[in-house]
């Protein structure tokens, strides 16, 4: 009978530990869901504006107003792609780092 309770006594704090590791990666899960929803919401953001840009840019030119010379422009067209890829790069090592929690 001694035997027995050990053994359930063991099996009652398996089961506990594996639900703590099952709330760990529930968290870890979470948070890469998170990241990622940020990171879209943020590129929506940078390509909303810069769409907003090229429509203001071609109104400008068919009323004739050329506020930025075409130099400026693609320097600003650049410059949102640097910082796109600097957000899907934040992305990457943010998911990398989350998967090195889940491996160990």
């Amino acid at each position: 009978m001694r035997s027995y309770l050990a053994m359930m006594t063991n099996n009652v704090d398996a089961l506990a530990g594996e639900a703590r590791l099952a709330r760990a990666l529930s968290i870890i899960t979470r948070s890469g869901g998170d990241l990622i929803l940020l990171t879209r919401d943020i590129v929506r953001g940078i390509i909303a504006d810069l769409f907003a840009q090229t429509v203001i840019w071609t109104a400008g030119s068919a009323e004739g107003l050329h506020r930025l010379p075409v130099t400026a422009r693609l320097g600003l067209v650049v410059a949102t792609v640097w910082r796109i890829q600097f957000y899907l790069d934040a992305l990457a090592d943010g998911m990398s780092e989350l998967a090195c929690f889940i491996d160990g």
